[in-house]
């Protein structure tokens, strides 16, 4: 990945832990760390940078406490507040890439909206049970909308099914690597899924549909 580069990682959790280490060793020189939630004892099996005495500490306060000593040369930025309709537009216009650990399909889809409208990469990644899955939005290029025309509304939260520990992690390393892959071709894209109780991964090649509404944002 090219230098001084800005990303925004919102959630700081499972996959979010992982996902900044990445991103910090690949050269990226400043990360926004988002998240309005608290460290609790069930983020500690699968949320690398939460420790026991971190209990009812913000998260990303926890977060950049570990990761300021260990990379001093990149500006971590740590933001306690949800991303929603106040702010999003602000938040993600200032960024290069944005990687979306949350565990909200509400707000996956929302995400996907804001990049799209401000031509901005995303990269959206979610784990429950044994399963994970994620997607590169490209300028141009299909959203998460496209993909799942809204049907994602329907998936059980993690916080209903649980989530395996090694999969979040998993994810995060894999979202992260995901941000710096080529580009694709325009109008074509790739959700990437994995089983991992079944040891299955697969690839589905995603079309932008013409009547999604990510249609009505041409690029910048």
């Amino acid at each position: 990945m090219k230098k001084k580069i800005s990303a925004m990682v919102v959630g700081v959790g499972g996959i979010g832990c992982p996902a900044i280490l990445s991103l910090a060793r690949s050269g990226v020189s400043k990360i926004y760390m988002v998240d309005d939630d608290y460290v609790e004892a069930s983020n500690l099996p699968r949320q690398l940078w939460h420790l026991p005495e971190d209990l009812g500490k913000a998260k990303v306060d926890s977060a950049y406490e570990k990761l300021s000593p260990l990379f001093p040369k990149v500006s971590f930025e740590p933001l306690f507040l949800r991303v929603d309709e106040r702010n999003a537009d602000t938040l993600f216009a200032a960024q290069e890439l944005i990687l979306d650990g949350t565990d909200s399909a509400e707000s996956k889809l929302f995400f996907s909206d804001v990049a799209v409208r401000h031509a901005r990469l995303l990269v959206s990644a979610g784990a429950t049970g044994w399963k994970g899955q994620l997607m590169r939005i490209e300028p141009g290029g299909p959203c998460l909308r496209c993909a799942f025309s809204g049907d994602m509304k329907a998936c059980a939260p993690p916080s209903q099914v649980g989530i395996l520990g090694p999969m979040a992690g998993l994810l995060g390393f894999w979202a992260a690597a995901l941000a710096q892959a080529p580009c694709s071709s325009q109008g074509a894209g790739a959700l990437y899924w994995i089983d991992a109780l079944r040891w299955r991964t697969g690839v589905l090649h995603i079309e932008k549909d013409k009547q999604c509404c990510c249609n009505e944002h041409p690029l910048l």
